[in-house]
């Protein structure tokens, strides 16, 4: 039987989980490498938005929102070196989400389309792929004016 673990995080208050439940994102996110272990908070309250809460770091939660919520015609191109890195048979099993950079005025809300994380649900292992060969900004408007 797993054991649980809790943290006291920032956003959330206590979390308390299993080790099934927790997201390893070797790499860490950009800017913060060494966090490594994250979880992904859904709440219907906050939709469309997820959470990846880090459990290292209570204090570090980003914000995420599917891409294809800010542009439609979103298409993301896994190498086969991120595909072999998650553990992807195919490059659209992962599940593909955008950091969104929130501010006091929402208007000023961004979302990074040039670096999406992408979870393989079936390790629970994630990366931030940079998508290197795209014209996606790394601060697209969350909403349009």
């Amino acid at each position: 039987m797993a054991m649980s673990e809790r943290i006291e995080s920032t956003n959330f208050g206590a979390i308390t989980f299993k080790s099934e439940d927790v997201l390893e994102v070797p790499d860490g996110m950009l800017g913060f490498s060494q966090l490594s272990r994250f979880l992904l908070i859904e709440s219907e309250d906050f939709e469309p938005f997820r959470f990846l809460q880090s459990i290292d770091e209570p204090v570090i939660c980003f914000t995420l929102i599917d891409p294809l919520l800010v542009d439609e015609a979103y298409r993301l191109e896994l190498t086969s070196e991120d595909q072999q890195k998650l553990g992807l048979d195919k490059p659209d099993q992962g599940l593909v989400y955008s950091v969104v950079t929130l501010a006091e005025n929402p208007q000023g809300a961004t979302v990074n389309l040039y670096a999406p994380l992408v979870i393989n649900t079936l390790n629970m292992r994630g990366s931030q792929v940079i998508l290197f060969n795209s014209n996606y900004s790394v601060n697209q408007p969350l909403m349009n004016s």
